[in-house]
C-alpha cells in the first residue's frame, strides 16, 4: 500500500517518516518547511494568510509557500476519518491521499495532465488510509469548463471547439482504462495553448480507479456527469468515438441517464431522491 512514483520522477522526492504518517515529499517542497512544519507537516494548514475553499468531509487548502527560492501556491488536501466505519473500510486498502497520488502519476506517465502531486502522507496503523494529506502544484492559468459551457452559447463555435476537444480529451482518458467517477465540468480544467487550441487535466481525483478496459457502464458513469446541451451531445459523441468503437450507440443512454442522473441531484422529493438512488446503485452492482 506504498505511494507510487514513476522512475522519471524519483529523483525529486525523499520518504517523510513521522509521528502518526509515512509518505513521501517533494526535495524543494521540504526544503521550504521549516522543522515545526517536518516534524508535523499538519501544522502547513496553518501558513499565514493561507485561504480555506472547502471545510466538509475533506479540508481543502490553497497557500502560498516559498518553494525553490520562489513564492509558489499550493494546494492541500486533508483527508479525515469519519468515524469506526471509516478506518474499517481503509483498515487493507489504499487510502484516499494515496490513491489520488498514485493515479496522479499513472496519469502523468501516460501523458494525461494532472497537478504534480508534492506531499502525499497516509496514517499509520490500521485503518491509517483513512487519514491523509495531500500537497498538489497549483494548476496555474486554468478554468473549469463548467464555467466555460455557462459562458459559451450552444452553437457557438468557441462552445463546438470545446464540446469537440473535451470529447477526444475524454475519449484519450477512457482508452487508457482510466474512470474518473466524479467527472464534473468543475473537476476538468481547460487551458488555453493558443488560438483554437484547448488543454485539459484532471482535479480531485482521488476516486479514480483504473481497468484494462472499461465496459460501457463504467463509460457511462462518467459521462453522465458532463452537463451537455442537446445541441452538444451530437459533437460531443463523434469526437469520442475515436476511443470508443460503440460510441454511437451511447448517445442515446447518455442522454438517459444524464437526465436520471440530474434529477437525482436536483429533485426537492425525498421520496423520489431515495428512489433515483437505490436505481442508480442498483445499476452500478449489475455494471
Amino acid at each position: 500500500m506504498a505511494f507510487w512514483i514513476s522512475d522519471s520522477f524519483r529523483g525529486r522526492y525523499r520518504p517523510l517518516h513521522i509521528r502518526g504518517f509515512d509518505g513521501l515529499v517533494d526535495v524543494d517542497l521540504y526544503d521550504a518547511m521549516d522543522a515545526a512544519q517536518r516534524e508535523d507537516p499538519l501544522a502547513l494548514l496553518r501558513l499565514p494568510g493561507i485561504e480555506r475553499v472547502k471545510d466538509s468531509r475533506n479540508e481543502l487548502l490553497r497557500a502560498s509557500l516559498a518553494v525553490g527560492g520562489a513564492p509558489r501556491s499550493i494546494w492541500i488536501k486533508r483527508f479525515r476519518p469519519l468515524g469506526p466505519i471509516s478506518w474499517l473500510r481503509y483498515a487493507f486498502r489504499q487510502g484516499k491521499a494515496q490513491r489520488a497520488w498514485n493515479m496522479a502519476f499513472a496519469l502523468l506517465g501516460e501523458g494525461l495532465e494532472t497537478p504534480r502531486p508534492l506531499l502525499g502522507l497516509r496514517g499509520k496503523g490500521a485503518g491509517g488510509g483513512a487519514s491523509g494529506l495531500l500537497a498538489t502544484e497549483d494548476a496555474g492559468q486554468t478554468v473549469a469548463v463548467r464555467q466555460l459551457l455557462r459562458e459559451w452559447a450552444p452553437g457557438s463555435a468557441e462552445r463546438a471547439r470545446l464540446i469537440e476537444d473535451l470529447a477526444s480529451f475524454v475519449a484519450q482518458l477512457h482508452s487508457r482504462g482510466f474512470c474518473h467517477r466524479d467527472l464534473s465540468g468543475g473537476n476538468i480544467l481547460a487551458r488555453e495553448l493558443g488560438p483554437g487550441r484547448l488543454a485539459f487535466l484532471l482535479i480531485d481525483i482521488n476516486r479514480m480507479r483504473r481497468f484494462g478496459a472499461l465496459t460501457a457502464h463504467q463509460r457511462l458513469r462518467d459521462l453522465e456527469r458532463i452537463r451537455l446541451d442537446e445541441s452538444d451531445i451530437e459533437v460531443f459523441f463523434s469526437a469520442y468515438s475515436a476511443g470508443c468503437p460503440d460510441a454511437g450507440t451511447l448517445r442515446a443512454a447518455y442522454r438517459a441517464r444524464a437526465e436520471r442522473y440530474r434529477r437525482m441531484r436536483e429533485t426537492r422529493s425525498l421520496v423520489e431522491r431515495l428512489a433515483l438512488k437505490a436505481r442508480y446503485y442498483w445499476d452500478d452492482l449489475r455494471g
